[in-house]
């Protein structure tokens, strides 16, 4: 938050997160940012799928939570909406 804020002050106008998978994730951190007193838009971050095993890894790398159910030895991703668009 402290880096965000820096960034703000130096006169950046508006922000984009980090990927994720859950809402709930944004959510909190846009909910965070608005106790701190950051007005600036937040866009959420987005990462275009080419294979769920560069997703997995891109995750691992940056820190993003994969949802335990995505990941419990599974190559795919989960039986939901989103499958629709896996190739």
């Amino acid at each position: 938050m402290r880096w965000l804020k820096r960034k703000l002050e130096a006169g950046a106008v508006s922000a984009i997160t980090q990927f994720f998978f859950e809402a709930e994730t944004f959510l909190r951190f846009r909910d965070l940012c608005a106790k701190e007193g950051i007005t600036a838009p937040i866009v959420p971050g987005i990462l275009p799928i080419q294979s769920w095993e560069g997703v997995k890894r891109f995750a691992q790398r940056c820190g993003t939570k994969v949802p335990r159910g995505w990941t419990r030895g599974s190559r795919s991703p989960p039986a939901t909406g989103a499958r629709s668009f896996w190739p």
